[in-house]
């Protein structure tokens, strides 16, 4: 794979260079930042949610094509060009600045150590795309948008409805250079959101305790699993850090107005990145609330705040928004709001009553105790085990009014997600979805460990830093990156690393070379990972599960224009006295079909392997031979 790096790092310096202008370019008109830092990454986060709401107009037009975003791209550079120089200047000087440091000889080691796990990452990043939820819907989204050249009112599921910002930009990332290049913009927003941590802490904390948070963020073991992937949540995060600085410099009162609308607007991208995200804007709705609560005798300047945090809020997430109404009727679409009517996904609706009934079955005390997963995570999806750890001193010793904010919006975030999202509680990867909490704490934990200096020995405490950041955070970022390096390289070809990392690559190859690209596949009883199926696969409408007659089931699926049905048999279990295929999640989904029938009739078993068997499916009325 490296023979592709210049090419994938060209496009990837394009197009994050292009965000970057186009954010300078709209925040000359309108803000005055007191650091070039912060205007950098606020600058780069704008920009990249313009290109998202850009390509998203693009395919409202069904204009998703490569030379249509070589051109419309190329149109907007020469219209943002004027800030290249304003950018170069920028860069100067934080260079400068970053020169003047004097860092201490253990924060040059922890920079050392941060520097190892970027490199790994990278490797991490720069492989073919294997983990599950980038193969479902992070990249199968913008994949299917490219194959219709445009945008659809309703997919076949709901995850292909969640909020996009991320997957638009991914879908230029597709059709300029491929699915790397949509992980490694992923992986960038982890390496800014690093950069952010650092600013944070320094601006807000200590300058002493910019380093120490850097590092506690990016060595954290679930910033690790998620950098080298084209999920969302490092994007989800980048978004919730900035709406954070800007609460915090509104709290701060410099240039108030400002920052409380670009607070509400970067929770909006945070929001419009993944609908975890939108736990930022209820808890900066407290946040300004209380804060502006109490320091001024009335509530009401504290309440006009709020209402222009959340209408900006509003406008962070309205093109997500808007292309729900558009389609649906409902603007939180796949999502249900039964008071208020709006339908949404039928799949959607199917998972949400099963986690209700999930729920019930819970006491509150078990609830709980279920929550000691947030605490502690595991060893791929948690905070580590510093984090915590050093947040406490941090909070108790030396108080501050920051340190007391940044802890009020990690309680914040912690309960307004509970309120929101709570169905599952915390299985070990739900932690991804604290990943902003968890990144407030880095910056506590910091503070702690820097307070902790005065009542305990360093040489103690810096063993104490480097072991928890060795183990198990800096040794997950080497086996994730280590482990890919014969692929890197090119010792290992992109095919056989599929077919060792994918379960399913063997039968999505075999369908590759047996059926036309330009056919549909129905599938049931699990994904098969069709990113890499030239064929579209779909799932069925819910009702067809329990269709029993061949002919209703065959009407059904000409109305989707199937061409093939791939049955994951071994998903199914049968039950005595029964011919009915029971799915080991969802009753709903349990398969009524009469498949002797339609076999003797309308399918015809083209490819069968020990998981799955696919049927072409002919049109032609073949009863009579039953």
């Amino acid at each position: 794979m490296i023979r592709h790096l210049p090419v994938d790092f060209f496009w990837l310096a394009a197009v994050e260079t292009l965000a970057v202008l186009i954010g300078l370019k709209i925040f000359h008109y309108s803000v005055d930042f007191k650091s070039e830092l912060l205007k950098l990454l606020a600058s780069f986060g704008l920009g990249l949610a313009v290109i998202s709401c850009s390509v998203l107009m693009l395919a409202h037009f069904n204009l998703l094509y490569r030379w249509v975003f070589l051109v419309f791209f190329g149109i907007v550079f020469i219209l943002v060009s004027g800030q290249i120089r304003p950018l170069l200047a920028i860069l100067k000087n934080l260079k400068d600045r970053l020169a003047a440091q004097n860092f201490s000889g253990f924060d040059k080691l922890l920079l050392l150590l941060l520097a190892a796990a970027v490199l790994s990452d990278f490797i991490f990043a720069f492989t073919p795309a294997t983990q599950a939820r980038e193969l479902h819907y992070n990249l199968a989204m913008p994949k299917l948008l490219l194959r219709q050249g445009g945008l659809i009112g309703h997919f076949d599921e709901h995850a292909k409805h969640f909020p996009f910002l991320l997957e638009n930009v991914y879908t230029l990332a597709l059709s300029l250079a491929g699915p790397v290049l949509a992980k490694l913009i992923h992986y960038s927003l982890g390496v800014f959101s690093c950069v952010l941590v650092f600013h944070l802490a320094r601006t807000f904390v200590g300058v002493s305790a910019g380093v120490p948070a850097a590092v506690f963020f990016y060595l954290m073991p679930l910033v690790t699993s998620v950098s080298g992937t084209a999920n969302v949540e490092l994007g989800t995060l980048y978004f919730g850090l900035l709406s954070v600085c800007f609460l915090l410099l509104w709290m701060e009162g410099k240039d108030s107005i400002v920052c409380a609308a670009l607070a509400g607007l970067m929770a909006g991208f945070s929001w419009q990145s993944k609908i975890t995200g939108l736990a930022m804007v209820p808890a900066g709705l407290a946040f300004i609330i209380a804060m502006g609560g109490l320091n001024k005798p009335s509530f009401i300047p504290a309440l006009k705040t709020a209402v222009l945090f959340g209408c900006f809020a509003a406008l962070g997430c309205s093109p997500w928004l808007l292309k729900n109404i558009y389609y649906s009727g409902n603007p939180l679409f796949p999502f249900p709001v039964d008071f208020l009517g709006w339908k949404g996904q039928e799949y959607a609706v199917l998972e949400i009553a099963r986690q209700a009934a999930f729920r019930a079955n819970f006491s509150f005390w078990e609830v709980l105790k279920l929550h000691n997963n947030v605490l502690m995570g595991d060893i791929l999806f948690g905070p580590g085990p510093l984090v915590f750890a050093f947040a406490v001193p941090g909070i108790l010793l030396n108080r501050s009014r920051n340190s007391w904010a940044l802890l009020s919006l990690s309680a914040l975030l912690f309960a307004f997600h509970n309120i929101l999202f709570n169905t599952y509680f915390h299985r070990f990867f739900d932690t991804r979805f604290y990943i902003l909490m968890y990144s407030l704490l880095c910056i506590l934990a910091a503070k702690g460990w820097v307070d902790l200096k005065t009542h305990f020995k360093p040489v103690l405490l810096n063993g104490m830093v480097l072991a928890g950041l060795v183990v198990p955070g800096f040794l997950l970022s080497l086996v994730f990156g280590v482990t890919k390096i014969p692929v890197f390289i090119g010792r290992e070809s992109e095919e056989q690393f599929l077919e060792r990392k994918l379960v399913n690559h063997s039968l999505v190859k075999a369908i590759n070379e047996i059926v036309s690209p330009n056919s549909k596949i129905v599938y049931l009883g699990t994904d098969p990972q069709w990113f890499y199926m030239d064929a579209q696969a779909v799932l069925p409408p819910v009702y067809m599960h329990r269709l029993e007659d061949p002919e209703e089931v065959v009407e059904g699926l000409r109305k989707i224009r199937a061409t093939h049905v791939l049955i994951f048999e071994g998903m199914f279990k049968r039950k005595d006295g029964d011919n009915i295929l029971h799915h080991p999640g969802f009753s709903e989904m349990d398969l009524y079909w009469n498949l002797e029938r339609l076999k003797a009739t309308y399918f015809r078993e083209v490819y069968r392997n020990d998981k799955a068997v696919l049927y072409e499916v002919s049109y032609l009325d073949n009863s009579n031979k039953v």
